[in-house]
């Protein structure tokens, strides 16, 4: 939800708080919206530390790891001066690119914020500033939490600078050039924590265009955590499971290594069976994965999926729709995350996925990891290959993600619905290093 800044001010603009309510905010800033202002008096120990101009980031948006367009985590930033430090944090996308300044005058800063329609802000912060270009340092800042900004009527917010450090809280900011914009984080202590707000276009602002090798790190490289994997390879060198990982690369710097790296954090890891490790399968490759598949030992979910004929097409038996899926024997401890599709080599992941125009659908699992797959609607080609070939996904809320192929073999129509039925079931080794070894 876009919201619109006229500008910004000094204080005297405005008119104090409660004439502006006694006046049902009629004739002041505006008779809408939200005017926060800042002061800046408590950072004032010194003439050097008086902040002189202001600085707000709006967060409009948590990050979403599953789709975000960055391709992050959203579970670190990088920051400069170098990127090689990962640091953890809740990560917010800004409201817009532009940046938000606003001078100091009689020791406040205020800014007005309007939207079209009712919008709450998660998180809005405020870093006090002096200095210009790159001696410009942050002396305080205010933190403001899911701000209402009202559409018909108005409010005035008044909130102090906090002096960085002496409350136990740090701040560092940083600049795109192209198109303009800012990032900041906010380290607070007792207990540690972070919040970064940054553009969802380029979360670490190092003004690298996309598609960047680690769009979470400060002119970064793969080896910093942070991005989500890139899907390029396979590798078991890195620990006892077999792992997707990327080759190497640094931001701005064309070119790769041939060596196959995976994340070092643990928790970051994708595991994929065991049979696609071993010089197999070198590169994250969709024909050496179905030439795989034809084996009989590779980790999967095979099943038989009967058709009937429908017009030039096959089509779904209407007494063989859906087919219950039983990975208890991988899961015996504890529940298995809400299983999502996707297509070969592993991108599209949702609860449904198309299979040559035959749409299959998931359930939710129940305990430990019982799920059903049916086929909702939709036709194959008859010409199609009658064998098809996706990815199950498990990941969870923590810890590391199992990518899980399934084959569907389309039977021939010819009297199959009578014959046959829709069933899955788990071949390969149960002990498969993705089950036992991942994550460790």
């Amino acid at each position: 939800m876009r919201v619109h800044r006229p500008g910004s001010g000094d204080s005297g603009s405005l008119c104090a708080a409660a004439a502006l309510l006694a006046a049902a905010l009629t004739g002041c800033f505006s008779d809408r919206g939200v005017a926060i202002e800042v002061d800046v008096g408590a950072t004032c120990t010194t003439g050097e530390t008086c902040a002189t101009s202001v600085e707000l980031y709006l967060g409009a948006q948590a990050c979403d790891p599953k789709t975000n367009t960055a391709g992050i985590t959203c579970a670190s930033i990088a920051p400069p001066p170098d990127g090689k430090v990962a640091l953890s944090g809740h990560v917010w996308f800004r409201d817009a690119l532009t940046p938000e300044i606003a001078e100091v005058k009689h020791g406040k800063a205020t800014f007005q914020l309007r939207a079209d329609m009712p919008t709450t802000l998660p998180i809005v912060i405020a870093v006090g500033k002096v200095g210009s270009g790159p001696d410009q340092r942050g002396v305080g800042t205010a933190m403001l939490r899911d701000l209402t900004v009202p559409v018909n009527s108005a409010r005035v917010i008044t909130t102090p600078l906090v002096p960085t450090n002496t409350a136990g809280d740090y701040v560092l900011f940083w600049s795109k050039m192209t198109p303009p914009s800012s990032c900041v984080m906010i380290e607070h202590h007792n207990p540690v924590s972070r919040d970064f707000v940054v553009p969802a276009e380029d979360p670490d602002c190092d003004d690298v265009p996309a598609p960047e090798c680690n769009p979470a790190a400060y002119h970064g490289t793969n080896l910093v955590a942070g991005a989500r994997d890139r899907s390029d390879c396979f590798s078991s060198s890195g620990g006892p499971a077999c792992v997707l990982g990327s080759f190497g690369c640094m931001d701005g710097i064309p070119g790769t290594d041939n060596n196959c790296k995976t994340p070092e954090s643990k928790a970051l890891q994708t595991c994929i069976p065991q049979g696609f490790c071993g010089g197999v399968c070198d590169r994250y490759d969709e024909t050496c994965m179905r030439t795989q598949l034809a084996t009989p030992t590779v980790a999967r979910i095979d099943c038989t999926v009967p058709t009937t004929l429908s017009l030039d097409n096959i089509g779904l038996c209407p007494a063989g729709t859906q087919a219950p899926i039983d990975l208890g024997m991988v899961f015996p401890t504890g529940q298995c995350p809400g299983p999502e599709i996707g297509a070969l080599p592993g991108i599209g992941f949702e609860d449904h996925h198309s299979f040559g125009g035959a749409t299959m659908k998931l359930s939710s699992a129940t305990m430990p990891c019982h799920f059903t797959i049916t086929w909702t609607d939709g036709t194959r080609p008859k010409t199609a290959a009658m064998d098809d070939v996706g990815i199950l996904r498990f990941e969870p809320e923590a810890g590391p993600t199992r990518l899980l192929p399934i084959v569907f073999h389309f039977l021939a129509p010819a009297a199959s619905c009578v014959a046959s039925d829709f069933k899955c079931s788990y071949v390969g080794d149960a002990q498969d290093s993705m089950w036992t070894a991942c994550g460790n």
